[in-house]
């Protein structure tokens, strides 16, 4: 996802903050991916400006 498809994830980039994202009981279509509660972790990367998601199983965030 680029950092500039929302002016959130833009106003974020530059902070320390971690931020994570829930999609409810939606399940995506990853094989890699549990039927279980997954949190997204949002990742900048400032050499390319772009920002990743990365799957956290909401049970090691507890």
């Amino acid at each position: 996802m680029h950092d500039r498809a929302n002016p959130l994830v833009e106003r974020w980039a530059g902070s320390r903050c971690p931020v994570f994202i829930d999609f409810g009981d939606a399940k995506p279509d990853l094989p890699f991916i549990a039927d279980e509660h997954v949190l997204w972790r949002l990742q900048y990367l400032e050499k390319t400006n772009n920002v990743v998601a990365i799957p956290c199983h909401g049970a090691a965030l507890n």
